[in-house]
């Protein structure tokens, strides 16, 4: 697999990620391991997608400001095979990550067989 196509999956699934936790209320903060935060609480995905894939991994922590929603956090390491890019989740997020791991599932299937 070509590089840029690994990484046009690990934007899909990256985005899938981020766009589910703020239809559903979640403000999302980003440490991508420098010295302070890239973003704190944040709601606006223009500026998240901006800030995101500046380094080989990340972790997004999400909080529901209401309170009616589990907090938690979902890492992210890129480079692989682009179907694997989250390499890490909160338990407490299963519910609404599930349809991202079936999306992840399906691009391994379809781009899996390439690989092997």
């Amino acid at each position: 697999m070509r590089i840029a196509e690994r990484q046009r999956i690990e934007r899909r699934i990256v985005k899938a990620v981020v766009r589910a936790a703020l239809e559903a209320g979640y403000t999302i903060s980003l440490d991508n391991g420098g010295d302070d935060w890239e973003l704190r609480k944040e709601t606006n995905r223009v500026k998240i997608f901006r800030e995101l894939f500046a380094t080989d991994s990340e972790r997004i922590y999400l909080r529901d400001p209401s309170g009616r929603l589990p907090s938690g956090g979902v890492a992210f390491v890129y480079g692989n095979d682009g179907w694997d890019v989250i390499a890490d989740f909160s338990p407490s997020l299963d519910e609404l990550l599930a349809p991202i791991f079936r999306l992840c599932n399906k691009l391994e299937d379809q781009y899996g067989s390439i690989m092997r």
